[in-house]
Formats: C-alpha cells, sequence, structure tokens
C-alpha cells in the first residue's frame, strides 16, 4: 500500500503550484513557568496568592521535542495530511463549564496557504538551538501575500502533543523562531528573538466540570466544616489550587483524585492506625491538622522564595553577561583609539625628523614603525639621529634645488636667516622654487 504522505507530497511538488523552503523552524526548546503572582479563589471569585508562583509548568527538551515530531510524522503518514498553516490563529470552539455552547462557523476559519512536512528534531540560527524543523510548501499565489505575515505560532495540544496549524502573524508571537522572507529562487531568515509562551489551544478534558447542583444539606455542611475546621479548609483549597495546574502525570500519582485520599489509594499507605485516629477528640484533630498546615506553610514559603530567587538571579545573569558584552566593545574602542593616537605622535616625530633635514620618507617609515612600542620607537628616532644622513639645508627629500640668493633677480638683499625660513618653508608646504616659497611665506606674514 502506498504511504499517503508520499503520495500527497508527491501531488504537491508535481503540481508546480507550491514552493518549497527546507528546515523551517517551528518550535524551539525551552521551559515555561507559572508567573502568575495571583489567582482567583472557586469558592469566593477574590483574588489570592498564587501558591505555585515559580514553579516549572512545562518542559520542552530534546525528548519532548523528538515526541512532537513522531506524533506529526505520524498523523501525517496514517491521514496523508500535512500540517497547514495560513494567516493568523484558528478561532476555538466556545466552552462554558465543560460543554460546548457554540461552534465556529468554518467560513470564518483562515484560508489555508499551504502545508508543513518532514518533521525532524535540528539546530537553527546563529546561536545553533534545538527545534523542531520541517519542509514549508507555499503556494506560490500566495507568496507576495506571506511576506507580509513573517512570524509563526504553532497551535500545539499540550496533552497529546501534536501541532495542527501553524499560524503566520504579521507581529511577533512570544516565540524564538525568527522570519522567513520569501524570494524567488532562495530564501534568507533574519533572527528576531523574543521571550516564549508557546499557544495553547483549548483543551475539553481540563475544562471545568459540569455543576449537577449540590445535594440537600451540602451548603450547611460546608459552614459547619469551615467553622470547625478552618486549617482543614485552608489545606483543601491549597490542594484544589495545585490540582488545577498539575501536569496529568502528576495526577496520576493520586489515584484517589483530589481531597484526602483513602489508605487503599497509594497515596497515604495503610498504617493500621486509622481507627486510632477516628477515637481522637475534634480539638486534638484540629490540633495536629494546624501543625500539620504550619508546616506546610512554612515549606511551601520557603519553596516560593527560592524559586523567585532563582528568577532573580536568572535576571542577574543575563543582565551580567550584557555588561561583559559592553565592557567587550568600550575595550576594543578603547584600543584602537589608543593605537591611532600612537600613531598620531609617531607621524609627528617623524615628521619633526624630516623638517630638521633628515633622509627617510615618512610612508615607509610610519609602515615599519606602526607596531613598535613607545620605547621601541624612541629608540628608533635615536637610531635616525645617529645613523641617517642629514640635509644641511633641512630640505629632507624634497626633490627641487634651492637656488641661491644671487641667482634669482631681486634676491640680493635677502639674509642668511631669511634663506634658511624660506627653505624651511618649502620643504614644510612642499614647494620646489625658491621664489615661489619666498613669495608665499611673505605673503602669509
Amino acid at each position: 500500500m502506498a504511504d499517503a504522505t508520499l503520495e500527497t507530497l508527491k501531488r504537491i511538488l508535481d503540481s508546480d503550484e507550491y514552493q518549497t523552503i527546507p528546515d523551517v523552524p517551528l518550535f524551539d526548546e525551552h521551559d515555561e513557568y507559572d508567573e502568575r503572582k495571583t489567582i482567583r479563589d472557586p469558592e469566593t471569585g477574590k483574588e489570592i496568592p498564587n501558591p505555585n508562583f515559580g514553579n516549572l509548568l512545562r518542559r520542552y527538551g530534546k525528548e519532548e521535542l523528538q515526541e512532537i515530531v513522531e506524533n506529526c510524522n505520524r498523523r501525517a503518514n496514517d491521514t496523508g495530511n500535512l500540517l497547514p498553516f495560513g494567516p493568523g490563529h484558528l478561532i476555538p470552539d466556545k466552552y462554558e463549564n465543560g460543554k460546548l455552547v457554540e461552534k465556529t462557523d468554518e467560513r470564518k476559519q483562515p484560508p489555508v496557504w499551504g502545508a508543513y512536512s518532514n518533521f525532524r528534531v535540528g539546530r537553527f540560527g546563529p546561536k545553533q538551538k534545538l527545534a523542531i524543523l520541517a519542509d514549508q510548501h507555499v503556494r506560490k499565489d500566495k507568496i507576495a501575500e506571506a511576506r507580509d505575515y513573517p512570524h509563526r505560532s504553532i497551535e500545539l495540544w499540550v496533552q497529546d502533543r501534536y501541532a495542527d496549524w501553524v499560524a503566520h502573524l504579521k507581529r511577533s508571537p512570544k516565540q524564538d523562531l525568527g522570519l522567513v522572507i520569501y524570494q524567488a529562487n532562495r530564501r534568507k531568515v533574519c533572527y528576531s528573538m523574543d521571550a516564549y509562551d508557546p499557544t495553547n489551544p483549548p483543551d475539553v478534558s481540563i475544562q471545568p466540570p459540569v455543576e449537577s447542583g449540590a445535594p440537600e444539606g451540602h451548603k450547611e455542611f460546608m459552614e459547619h466544616m469551615s467553622y470547625a475546621f478552618p486549617h482543614m479548609k485552608a489545606m483543601h483549597e491549597k490542594f484544589a489550587g495545585e490540582w488545577a495546574v498539575m501536569p496529568e502525570h502528576e495526577k496520576a500519582r493520586y489515584a484517589a483524585g483530589p481531597g484526602i485520599a483513602s489508605s487503599t489509594s497509594g497515596f497515604v499507605p495503610s498504617t493500621g492506625k486509622e481507627k486510632l485516629r477516628m477515637e481522637k477528640t475534634p480539638d486534638q484533630i484540629a490540633a495536629e491538622v494546624k501543625s500539620a498546615a504550619d508546616a506546610m506553610s512554612a515549606a511551601e514559603k520557603q519553596r516560593m522564595d527560592k524559586a523567585e530567587n532563582d528568577l532573580k538571579l536568572a535576571r542577574y545573569e543575563k543582565e551580567v553577561e550584557g555588561l561583559k558584552a559592553e565592557v567587550a566593545v568600550l575595550k576594543e574602542t578603547n584600543v584602537k583609539k589608543d593605537q591611532e593616537a600612537k600613531l598620531a605622535r609617531y607621524e609627528r616625530d617623524l615628521s619633526q625628523l624630516i623638517a630638521e633635514g633628515y633622509e627617510l620618507t615618512l610612508a615607509d617609515e610610519m609602515g615599519d614603525v606602526a607596531d613598535f612600542t613607545p620605547e621601541r620607537f624612541a629608540k628608533h628616532v635615536e637610531r635616525i639621529k645617529k645613523c641617517y644622513k642629514r640635509v644641511p639645508t633641512g630640505a629632507g627629500q624634497q626633490e627641487f634645488l634651492p637656488v641661491l640668493p644671487g641667482d634669482v633677480e631681486g634676491t640680493g638683499d635677502i639674509s642668511k636667516e631669511e634663506q634658511q625660513q624660506i627653505i624651511s618653508f618649502a620643504t614644510k608646504n612642499g614647494i620646489g622654487d625658491f621664489t615661489e616659497a619666498r613669495a608665499k611665506m611673505r605673503a602669509a606674514k
């Protein structure tokens, strides 16, 4: 029997209506933490402190990504339907108290622009982050429109760990996946990473239970329990809040479900002391419950403090890394400026030697001394003064022949001191004619 996925791919590729872009990242590895500082009390409806603030909710590492990949590939192989994508997220159906009250009109859902196939775990981007990669098949008549929706956000079913839609968005989602720029025969990936919170479609399995109505006397009984055993009520509310956000694999450990487990549930092992406990007075039981609640509160506070400190430490470490990068840039800038200042001093000193009549070429000398330390350069200057030929007129290597004053009309009245001044002026300004240098020097005065 032919593979359904291969047949679907063959229809797409043979139609010449799609452009395939390989290795598009869809979902990267990350941890998710409960950042809600408060939650709503199910009984009073008031906001109360979240006892699970800072706790790890879900972790998506290499094993979890591989499980999602296998589920997506298995669904495609079983049905031949690839993972579709289009502009924006799907509009979910509306539930109230666990019941479907309104089903979304399918005509209002976003159109399909193409599909993803060939899911695998790999690395992408400059930081080589681990992620789910897939081949994107986009309709050629939608490429121009897709350029305006460069971001991607998958709709992942957390319990079953598979995706059934990829939303292409104009605005960046809280997901670390970057941009895809469509071009005629190539692709270009530009990374614009943010924090991450994956799309979590409605999960009917964790909808609030349908209220069937309280039995007769239930209200009076609960009021009596709250009055007689206030600490037990607090423990129950705490456990109910934890149960609401507890992962399914953790719930499986508590066979008796939320509440106080029986001795046969596996939650609390049987010790043979249940009869003794039942013979205690209400005051004794209340005292034991209070002691246990106090111990749990202290441990819970310690755990929450640790989680908050861990979050602060992570933020501080990130800030330190940023400061280290800034310091490195400043060091590099200072080294460059120091080098430029050093070369300027070397050029000034060598130019002074040329003005004093030493025969040397500035460009050649600067090339030789560029890497010299100040101490080594000082020794080089002494060597120049000791070993290099010096022109008595101070003309350096200017290629002109100074004309004697008596050989030029109107120069017989020039003193030897002025002659030297004219030669120095000509050397400094690159003038090769004595008369021209004299005229310019006098005009400058």
